[in-house]
């Protein structure tokens, strides 16, 4: 099998993600590539303007892993991390996924806390998800 460019495995995977529904179909298929190649989504993007190509065992990795993002597994599962404020979150199934929301629910938070009166303040964080309020 002749590798492919980076740029048609980007461009089908799109077309693949798109037919399953997924909303953010190119940025999907560039987040799961550059997670295959472990580079950044921007290096991956000069690659692809560059013209390379995948050799065949990470285009067979990266058709799996769109196979399974068009199944609806969370892509977060799949590369196993989702961004959080200034961390990068470990995930997988049964883990929630960190919405944008909470991100604001604890930048809230944190303003109270420092507000408070006592120079220690203390919060509690029970039960809420995957643990990344806390």
């Amino acid at each position: 099998m002749r590798p492919r460019e980076i740029a048609v495995s980007v461009a089908d995977a799109t077309d693949t993600l798109t037919a399953a529904g997924i909303a953010d179909a190119r940025v999907d298929a560039e987040l799961l590539l550059a997670h295959v190649m472990d580079v950044g989504r921007g290096e991956l993007q000069a690659a692809a303007l560059r013209g390379d190509t995948l050799d065949e065992a990470s285009d067979a990795h990266f058709r799996d892993l769109v196979a399974r993002r068009a199944s609806r597994e969370p892509l977060q599962h799949i590369t196993g991390t989702a961004p959080f404020r200034h961390l990068e979150l470990r995930v997988g199934p049964g883990v929630f996924v960190p919405r944008p929301e909470t991100e604001t629910l604890v930048q809230i938070a944190l303003d109270a806390l420092l507000a408070a009166a006592s120079p220690s303040p203390i919060a509690v964080d029970l039960g809420t998800g995957s643990g990344a309020i806390a």
